[in-house]
C-alpha cells in the first residue's frame, strides 16, 4: 500500500488543489490524508481504491471546503472534524464505497451521489444540513424489506419490485397543509413503477433538524414536491430513538416530518379530543379544542373501568396541547376521558 500525506499546518492553508488540466491518478489503495486543509479539484481525479481522509482539528474551530470546478469521484471519503468546525460540500461528488462523516456540522450545498452499494456513515451526534444540497442514490428495490439505501435514513418495505429507484435526502423545510414548517429534512422517493400495494416507510431525523417542531408530536407528511404536504394517517413512534413509522402509502413521492397538530385542518377548524402518536410507546400529546378558557379533568381509564391517572388542566380558548407521560403503563388499550360538559373519550393504545 502506498501512502500519500498532505500536511497543512494551519486553518488558513489551502490544502490539496488539483489544477485545471491536471490529472491525478492513484495506483492501488493509497491513503491520502489532509490535515486542516481543503480539497479543491479543478482537474480530474481517478480514485482507484484510495481513501481520502480529511482531519480537521484546528484550535477554536474553523471552516473547510470540498470545492472546485470538477466533480470528484471518491472511493472512500472520510471526514473527521473537531467541535465547532463546519465542513462545506460546495461541488458535486460521487462516492463508490463509503462516505464517513464525524464532526460538528456538515453543510451540503451540492449533490453527493452515492453509487449503488455505497454507504453514508455518520456519527449520530453529527449534524448534516444544507440549502440546495442533496445526498442521493439510485438502486434496484425488488421486494425490499426494511431497505435503507445508502444508509440515508429512510427504510422501505414493499412486496413488489419497484425497479430502479432514486432516493433523495434534502435539507430544506417543507410546508404542510396547515401552512406550518416541517423539520429541515425531506426525502423524495422516485421509483421506476409506482406500487399497486401499500409500501411501509420509516423515517429518521436528528434533533438539530427539528426547526421548532416538537419530538412528541412528529408525524409524517407527504405530497408532490413544491406543494403543501398532507399528513399520513398511520404515524407512530418507533422504539428506536429518532425514528418515526409512517405506516403505509401507495404513492411514493416527497416525505418529511412535522408537528401533527395542523394535520389537514385549517387554523379555525375544531379538532376536538385527539392523541398523537396513537399507538404510542412512552408518551403522547393530547390535542383538545375549547371555545372558552376553562379547567377540565382528563382521566386515563383501563378496560376494567378503573381510573389509573387523572389530571386537572387549564385550557385556553382554541387548541391546547397536553403532554402525557405513560412510561409506567403496561402495554394495552385504554380510554382517555375528558369530564365536565364535553363527555368525550378516545381509545389509546400503548405498544
Amino acid at each position: 500500500m502506498m501512502a500519500l500525506l498532505i500536511w497543512c499546518s494551519s486553518a488558513s492553508a489551502q490544502g490539496l488543489i488539483i489544477g485545471n488540466g491536471v490529472h491525478v491518478v492513484t495506483d492501488g489503495s493509497p491513503n491520502i490524508v489532509l490535515l486542516n486543509g481543503n480539497w479543491t479539484n479543478n482537474g480530474s481525479f481517478a480514485p482507484s481504491y484510495s481513501r481520502v481522509k480529511m482531519s480537521l482539528w484546528p484550535e477554536g474551530g474553523s471552516v473547510y471546503h470540498l470545492n472546485g470546478d470538477s466533480v470528484t469521484t471518491f472511493y472512500h471519503l472520510l471526514v473527521h472534524a473537531s467541535q465547532f468546525t463546519t465542513f462545506f460540500v460546495q461541488t458535486d461528488a460521487n462516492i463508490i464505497a463509503r462516505f464517513d462523516f464525524g464532526g460538528s456540522l456538515m453543510s451540503v450545498d451540492a449533490d453527493i451521489n452515492m453509487l449503488p452499494g455505497a454507504v453514508f456513515g455518520y456519527d449520530p451526534e453529527s449534524m448534516v444540513t444544507g440549502v440546495n444540497g442533496r445526498i442521493l442514490t439510485t438502486v434496484t428495490l425488488d421486494k425490499p424489506m426494511s431497505a435503507n439505501p445508502a444508509n440515508l435514513g429512510i427504510e422501505i418495505t414493499s412486496h413488489e419490485n419497484l425497479g430502479m429507484t432514486t432516493i433523495i435526502r434534502g435539507f430544506r423545510e417543507q410546508i404542510n397543509a396547515g401552512g406550518e414548517k416541517s423539520i429541515e429534512r425531506y426525502y423524495d422517493i422516485i421509483p421506476a413503477t409506482q406500487p399497486a400495494q401499500p409500501v411501509q416507510l420509516r423515517l429518521q431525523y436528528h434533533d438539530g433538524e427539528l426547526n421548532g417542531n416538537s419530538k412528541s408530536r412528529l408525524a409524517v407528511f407527504s405530497g408532490k414536491a413544491g406543494s403543501k404536504l398532507s399528513m399520513l394517517s398511520q404515524n407512530s413512534n418507533e422504539s428506536r430513538p429518532n425514528w418515526i413509522n409512517a405506516g403505509s402509502t401507495r404513492q411514493l413521492q416527497r416525505f418529511t416530518l412535522g408537528n401533527a397538530l395542523a394535520a389537514n385542518q385549517s387554523a379555525t377548524e375544531k379538532v376536538g379530543l385527539k392523541a398523537f402518536p396513537n399507538p404510542f410507546t412512552n408518551r403522547f400529546t393530547v390535542t383538545l379544542h375549547s371555545d372558552v378558557a376553562k379547567s377540565v379533568e382528563l382521566k386515563m381509564v383501563n378496560l376494567a373501568g378503573i381510573v389509573i391517572e387523572s389530571k386537572l388542566v387549564k385550557l385556553q380558548a382554541g387548541n391546547n396541547y397536553i403532554e402525557w407521560s405513560a412510561a409506567k403503563y403496561t402495554p394495552g388499550a385504554y380510554h382517555l376521558v375528558i369530564g365536565g360538559d364535553t363527555g368525550k373519550a378516545i381509545k389509546v393504545v400503548k405498544q
